[in-house]
């Protein structure tokens, strides 16, 4: 985000309908985004943010309850709006509306604060006043965006103040007001409305109330609130209506870009969470949009890595309500390759996706999306892919939403980078354990493929006991060097036929010390040489070689000692003969709880019940 250079920053900024300047914070305070409206207006300080640096900013008069607001805004965790004037040039400046609310999640815990800042129209003399003979009550009601207006109800002759004037954008030297005009002013769509609302305020009916728009005659579209009473005459009829409009244009402006900059940060807080909890890249995607989705409350979410021909192959996607159809519309499903307008450089934002290129647009009108951004992604330097989230609201992405959901694609990109790296570790560290495995069982050909063997089962044990993906692959990779201490066991103690005297017996029995100082060295993200070195303790303290009782042994060394157990059994030994599956089977079970975990065991009974064969090589 740049920071902008200006020889005067409220002048530029303010000489014309502004869009918000936007700070938004984590809970703690943290600063999560500054936009660019908020560092020219501000503090021009794009490292360091806080929303009372906006009390440099105003007039003497208006600072103390600038920060009276902002203070209790704070101390209440409530929202605060109030209006206050930015002063430069050393002039009283021009009138802002500055709003600072909580955000929460659907738990309602506080997550953030959204601080927002809005400015009126042009400066010094914002609508033109200079030169008009007005009250000093009538200047502020211009200022302030209201005016005052009368019918009389049996002729339709209609009066305006100066403020109504100002707000309509109409000339009182040219343009004669009358109910007819008026009508003329409303935005087509809402005109029924205020017709039916006007009819029954008359008739006896609810109070005069009513938001609209209206068309100013430069074509700007403006938002109003018109409240009124109505006069009666001896018999109850309706005489005049007297009333005021006020234009909200900017208190509409302001709630849009808060609502928005609110669906964006939920977003952005979960997409944190979910990068604290993702071990894998599908499942890292998929929580993403779900996050878009779900908790952002979009349409619509996906990501597309980017192929070598320049199209975009989905990975995840998620939807909900009409979205859903889309996606079905279009086969738009993982493993799809979809092109798509992106901007490797910067976010690509479409107001109206029906304005698209075909097939998206005939698609999004009949399914009610109508707006999209599509969000590079990187990682280590190099695109990846794009985010693309979808809405059902026209123009949804303004400056101050993407700002923010360009933070969850950066959050996204480091994420997946995280992963690569680990990947990258991992594929070394796996091809050093089978190295080793390898190492251990060509010493060894009588036991050659034992530990590959124990590896699968024990792994399909912690599968069976529910464990997590990545805790069954750290038993697997243990299983693989479960033996590695047998490499100081002479060849000829593992390879002799008989058995083995007491001596001999007692060195080999040094193997699962001498494999976890062997591993200990290696910065593995399981505890690899804790479960090798453990792989032979027992329940009832009667294993080695540290005698462990009960929980004092890891539970995936647990796991790895009944494999090791039903493998060995069901195995021919140059000191014995295989003593077939079935003393295995016999053997686990009759020490169950004693010598061995009973949901091991339990895990271990069902699978190979259900006629499971030993697997795998190195």
């Amino acid at each position: 985000m740049g920071v902008h250079t200006v020889l005067d920053p409220f002048a530029v900024a303010l000489s014309g309908v502004i869009g918000p300047a936007i700070l938004c914070e984590d809970a703690e305070g943290r600063v999560l985004l500054a936009n660019d409206a908020w560092v020219r207006l501000v503090d021009g300080d794009a490292e360091q943010h806080d929303p009372f640096d906006l009390l440099a900013r105003l007039g003497p008069d208006e600072v103390e309850r600038a920060r009276e607001m902002l203070t209790r805004g704070l101390e209440t965790v409530q929202p605060v709006e109030f209006q206050t004037r930015i002063a430069y040039d050393h002039t009283a400046g021009d009138w802002v509306t500055v709003s600072r609310i909580p955000i929460r999640d659907a738990a309602g815990t506080l997550i953030g604060w959204v601080t927002s800042i809005v400015g009126l129209v042009g400066h010094l003399d914002p609508l033109g006043l200079s030169g008009i003979e007005m009250t000093k009550e009538e200047k502020e009601a211009r200022l302030a965006g209201i005016g005052a207006w009368e019918l009389q109800v049996a002729t339709g002759e209609l009066w305006w103040s100066g403020g109504v004037y100002s707000i309509f954008d109409r000339d009182p030297a040219t343009y004669a007001p009358s109910y007819e005009h008026f009508l003329e002013t409303i935005y087509p769509p809402d005109r029924d409305e205020v017709v039916r609302r006007t009819e029954s305020a008359l008739a006896g009916g609810p109070a005069y109330d009513v938001r609209h728009r209206i068309v100013r005659p430069d074509g700007e579209i403006r938002f109003v609130r018109e409240k009124a009473e109505v006069e009666r005459g001896p018999r109850s009829e309706p005489v005049r209506m007297i009333g005021t409009v006020e234009d909200v244009t900017f208190e509409v402006i302001e709630a849009r870009h808060r609502r928005r900059a609110a669906k964006a940060l939920t977003t952005l807080s979960k997409a944190n969470a979910v990068l604290v909890h993702a071990t894998d890249e599908e499942t890292l995607l998929e929580q993403m949009c779900t996050a878009a989705v779900e908790t952002g409350g979009y349409a619509m979410a996906w990501y597309g890595r980017l192929q070598p021909g320049g199209s975009l192959e989905v990975l995840a996607i998620d939807a909900q309500g009409p979205a859903l159809a889309y996606a079905d519309s279009l086969r738009l499903e993982r493993g799809s390759i979809v092109d798509l307008p992106m901007d490797a450089n910067g976010p690509v934002t479409i107001d109206d996706v029906r304005e698209g290129a075909e097939p998206w647009r005939e698609y999004a009108r009949d399914r009610g999306l109508n707006s999209v951004v599509t969000l590079p992604v990187r990682h280590d330097e190099v695109l990846d892919g794009f985010l693309v989230v979808y809405s059902s609201e026209h123009g949804v992405f303004d400056s101050g939403a993407v700002s923010i959901l360009e933070e969850v694609a950066q959050e996204l990109g480091f994420g997946l980078g995280r992963l690569f790296a680990n990947r990258r570790i991992n594929g070394a560290l796996e091809g050093t354990i089978k190295v080793l495995a390898a190492t251990v069982e060509l010493r060894d050909p009588y036991t050659a493929g034992h530990q590959a063997r124990v590896s699968h089962l024990a792994a399909r044990i912690a599968e069976e006991m529910s464990l997590s993906e990545s805790e069954t692959h750290g038993i697997r990779l243990a299983g693989l060097v479960h033996d590695i201490g047998k490499v100081t066991v002479p060849t000829e103690f593992l390879t002799r036929p008989g058995a083995l005297r007491p001596a001999e017996f007692a060195l080999i029995k040094e193997h699962a010390l001498i494999g976890e100082e062997l591993l200990s060295s290696i910065d593995f993200p399981w505890p690899i040489a804790t479960i090798v070195g453990q792989h032979h303790e027992r329940l009832d303290g009667s294993g080695y070689p540290r005698g462990l009782v009960g929980d004092e042994i890891l539970l995936p060394s647990r796991i790895m000692a009944v494999a090791d157990v039903v493998e060995a059994m069901s195995r021919f030994r140059p000191y014995r003969e295989a003593l077939g599956e079935e003393r295995a089977i016999e053997e686990i079970r009759t020490k169950r709880c004693t010598l061995f975990d009973p949901d091991a065991v339990d895990a271990c009974l069902g699978i190979l019940e259900f006629g499971y064969a030993f697997e795998g090589t190195v």
